[in-house]
């Protein structure tokens, strides 16, 4: 894929409706930053860095969002995860949300993680990845089709309505089953690649650091 096949929309809330409270804003892409040790097969390392040509304007509803630092645990936090994904892997093809939706899911820690998954098709010798951090398990609330990408948050305490983006939505074994936690990219896990992709286009880590 190239960067002139992408167009990044910000501030989006219904798909279909051109009439909103605040309009969106579209930019360009000049180049994409895919992680060295992405893996197609099983979805370790699976993160991309999209470098605009030109910055988004700050509204009530485009923001930038502090990522994870290395080495920091959530787990047992309560986050939210938000997108236009399906709510159920039963869906058909044309379910997807219109409205941008957001639930709340806990952490679920990597040992139990890793539990909860041998229990399903993965099997008995599942091993889940360091760059993975698991979130959900509670029955008709997932991440789901559609959803692919999409930001895993969570609140910063004592600082009302700011988060931190703890993960990246990346796969999961269908969609809301009780305790079938989904697997994300871990933003802690891969923070030091972001800031050094960053600053390699001139961009402080600063910028986007609680």
């Amino acid at each position: 894929m190239s960067p002139r096949d992408i167009i990044i929309r910000a501030g989006e809330w219904h798909t279909k409706s051109k009439i909103e409270s605040y309009p969106s804003e579209d930019k360009e892409v000049t180049t994409i930053e895919t992680h060295s040790r992405f893996n197609d097969a099983n979805g370790d390392y699976n993160a991309a860095l999209l470098i605009l040509k030109s910055s988004f304007k700050i509204r009530p509803n485009i923001s930038p969002i502090c990522l994870a630092p290395e080495r920091t645990s959530y787990d047992s936090s309560r986050c939210f995860v938000a997108g236009w994904g399906k709510k159920s892997h039963e869906d058909d093809d044309n379910s997807f949300a219109l409205i941008q939706k957001k639930i709340d899911l806990p952490i679920v820690g990597r040992y139990r993680c890793e539990s909860l998954l041998r229990q399903t098709i993965l099997g008995v010798d599942f091993q889940l990845r360091r760059s993975f951090i698991c979130a959900g398990g509670e029955k008709d609330k997932d991440s789901c089709f559609g959803d692919g990408g999409a930001p895993l948050f969570c609140p910063i305490p004592r600082q009302k309505n700011r988060y931190v983006q703890v993960g990246i939505v990346n796969w999961g074994i269908l969609c809301g089953h009780e305790n079938v936690p989904a697997a994300y990219t871990s933003v802690s896990y891969i923070r030091s690649w972001i800031d050094q992709k960053m600053m390699e286009h001139s961009v402080n880590s600063s910028y986007y650091t609680a």
